[in-house]
């Protein structure tokens, strides 16, 4: 049904074209609602915000103030309220909350919201941006997250974490943490950065958690207590632990 101004539903079955200018050119049961905006194919997808297209894929959405945003395919994907935002594909995937200009490329449950503009989840599962954490990558990996962070980088790895740690970089490994600012782990399993440790890097190493979890809870960064066989830099500004464990 086109009831826009100057609507068009061109092909597909059950297709709406309910804003005005707007393309609902196939698939089956799509929407177009909002002014000069086009879904060009696939399952139960909408978008109500002006200049936004889907280009295919299921049940994904484009909604509130994201005008000039793009879904390209993949299912259950949703860019809300962020303008200029791009989901390219993958499952489950979101940019929210004001997180304009920014984009995730694929994977599963990939995520970047709370005004973290400027940032890009490449790919992984469940990795998150949030919090403010503008200019940020996550690259790929399993849940690694970055929480009020700007310019920061993950570029892969497992349960890493950047927290309150602008200009810092983590390369991957598994369960390595910064929470300083301008730090960088390179690799290697529970290592951390915290407290005032500044400018300061872990090349490697480390070994394994003998307690607490060097994970966050929640949105919350919680650092590892003591007793782990990681490296561990904490309250040290500039410093620098080439690699090994327990140093």
């Amino acid at each position: 049904t086109a009831s826009g101004e100057k609507a068009t539903v061109s092909g597909g079955e059950g297709n709406t074209a309910s804003g005005g200018w707007t393309v609902a050119s196939g698939g089956r049961e799509n929407e177009a609602g909002a002014n000069y905006a086009t879904v060009s194919g696939g399952y139960e997808n909408t978008t109500d915000s002006t200049y936004s297209a889907i280009s295919g894929g299921y049940s994904n959405n484009i909604t509130g103030a994201s005008s000039n945003s793009f879904v390209g395919g993949g299912n259950n994907n949703t860019v809300s309220d962020s303008e200029e935002s791009v989901i390219t594909g993958g499952k489950e995937g979101a940019v929210e909350e004001g997180s304009n200009l920014s984009v995730v490329c694929g994977g599963q449950g990939n995520k970047v919201y709370g005004a973290s503009t400027h940032s890009v989840v490449s790919g992984g599962f469940e990795n998150f941006i949030f919090d403010d954490s503008t200019h940020s990558v996550i690259s790929g990996g399993y849940e690694n997250y970055i929480d009020d962070s700007v310019y920061s980088t993950v570029s892969g790895g497992e349960l890493c974490f950047i927290s309150a740690s602008p200009h810092s970089v983590l390369s991957g490994g598994k369960s390595n943490s910064i929470s300083s600012e301008y730090g960088t782990v390179s690799g290697g399993v529970n290592n951390v950065i915290s407290g005032s440790s500044s400018f300061s890097a872990i090349v490697g190493g480390g070994g394994e958690l003998l307690y607490g979890s060097g994970v966050s809870s929640g949105a919350v960064f919680v650092p590892p207590e003591t007793g782990l066989e990681g490296n561990y830099v904490d309250k040290s500004a500039c410093s620098f632990i080439g690699g090994g464990a327990s140093s």
